[in-house]
This record gives C-alpha cells, structure tokens and sequence, in this order.
C-alpha cells in the first residue's frame, strides 16, 4: 500500500488506513475542512462524520492508501498481526 503524508495527495472518495490501539482504522476523506486548510473532513466505516482531522497526522503517523484489493487486504492483515505481536511482547516483557 502507498504511504499518505500530505493530504493533496487525496481526492473525495479515497480512503485511508492505519492500525490504532490494535485495530485498523479506516476513514474516507471528504473534503478539506472549509474554514481551517489544516483540518480534513472524513467519514468512518459506518459513513459518519468523524472529528475533524488534523492533516499534519499524516506526516507523524502511518496512514496508507487503502482501494480494497485483495493484496491489500493481506497486507493490512500482515501489518495487524506485526502490531500485535509487538503488543504481546512488551506485555511480555512487563510482567518479567
């Protein structure tokens, strides 16, 4: 999947992933927010509007350009069993 970090790189439709607090988190960008150019307007996996989204999260955070492929699919898949393989570690780890 092809790394977001700027939100021009977005048209109306397209949609992001990223995996927080060990789930994946889709959001469908609407438009740039139409009084602040540093926030974004997007819907969830259920159409709702969401908070508004800070566009510079793109650049510190891992958002990915998600078309619903197959191969993608897999790889989202991939990536979730990475973060909770990490996550079992420094529990892991914690209780030692």
């Amino acid at each position: 999947m092809k790394r977001v970090t700027e939100i021009s790189q977005l048209t109306k439709g397209d949609v992001i992933v990223t995996i927080e607090d060990r789930k994946i988190v889709k959001r469908e960008f609407v438009c740039m927010h139409p009084h602040n150019d540093k926030y974004s307007i997007f819907l969830d996996e259920l159409y709702d509007g969401c908070p508004k989204f800070f566009n510079e999260n793109l650049r510190f955070k891992n958002w990915y350009l998600f078309k619903n492929s197959e191969e993608e699919r897999k790889e989202l898949n991939a990536m979730m069993v990475e973060e909770l393989k990490n996550s079992i570690a420094f529990y892991e780890q914690r209780s030692k």
